[in-house]
């Protein structure tokens, strides 16, 4: 065998490979008999070294759980998840939570029921109009849901087998006109108990929206910086707050007829006005021009 024939073994180190050596050499054509050996030691520091500072995800998938290990429910563990320095607090405190929740679960039921029995016996007329705008409404609700997971409507279609007429007239319309009328009923509650929100409610409701908004568009940014609401965001938003905030004494009044328990509606006179929204006293946020 002639010294040509001959295969050389190499094995490398990070310095070699990552100075360039065997790649220049390479091109020089000096291993051209040669065999390259990289240690498993070596490709995991590379590895390392090429992801460092960078934010890696793995999938994995679980295909079977072989046992699972509960933490022992003490004081401890209760200091651990929480503010609570023995498990009698912890329990409490999620015993109050769970009370309030199946409270407010039963009472927002409640009230649905009412409201449905109230238009089930109403008649109530609108225009072909608002139908239109509520159709419309629904349809970019959707299409926003649509595109928080990634999804447009057309793909949307696509994988249901759905033309946009079909899908409109057979999902977009009846919720559209569902919510229409359930809206326009909680109106005429609304206007015939002459009910009143107090600022405070209104701000709780705005704040609530506030945090909803910054939550939301800090995940989408990143924490890179603070996002800033335009004018007509705000405006939007305290609107939508108003409406919050009627909704809920709407409803609570609904729950009030329901138990026979509604006080006797307030006259116009002695029912305080917040259709202006300076009245409403709102926190200052974040705001900029609508060109930012």
């Amino acid at each position: 065998m002639s010294e040509t024939d001959r295969a050389e073994r190499y094995v490398l180190d990070t310095s070699v490979i990552v100075d360039g050596r065997i790649t220049e050499g390479m091109r020089q054509n000096k291993f051209s008999h040669a065999t390259f050996i990289v240690p498993n030691a070596a490709l995991a520091l590379l590895e390392a070294q090429a992801v460092r500072g960078q934010e890696i995800v793995h999938e994995v998938t679980i295909r079977e759980i072989l046992a699972v290990e509960l933490p022992e429910l003490n004081d401890d563990f209760a200091r651990e998840i929480g503010d609570f320095e023995t498990v009698e607090a912890l329990r409490r405190h999620w015993g109050t939570w769970l009370q309030q929740y199946s409270k407010a679960r039963y009472d927002d039921a409640y009230a649905d029921r009412v409201l449905e029995e109230i238009r089930r016996q109403a008649t109530v007329m609108y225009p072909p109009q608002l139908l239109e705008e509520s159709v419309t409404l629904a349809l970019e609700e959707t299409k926003q849901e649509l595109a928080e997971d990634g999804l447009d409507l057309e793909t949307h279609l696509q994988r249901r087998q759905m033309t946009f007429e079909e899908f409109v007239k057979n999902e977009i319309e009846p919720r559209a006109r569902d919510f229409l009328e359930r809206q326009l009923v909680l109106d005429k509650v609304i206007e015939q108990e002459n009910l009143d929100v107090p600022a405070d409610e209104v701000r709780q409701a705005f704040g609530r929206q506030l945090h909803e908004w910054l939550e939301s568009k800090t995940q989408s940014a990143g924490k890179k910086k603070m996002p800033q609401l335009t004018t007509q965001e705000t405006q939007d938003m305290l609107r939508r707050a108003f409406l919050e905030a009627y909704m809920e004494q709407a409803f609570e009044r609904l729950r009030a007829i329901g138990r026979g328990e509604a006080p006797e509606p307030a006259s116009a006179d002695e029912a305080q006005s917040v259709a202006e929204p300076a009245e409403a006293e709102v926190p200052e946020t974040p705001a900029s021009s609508p060109s930012s």
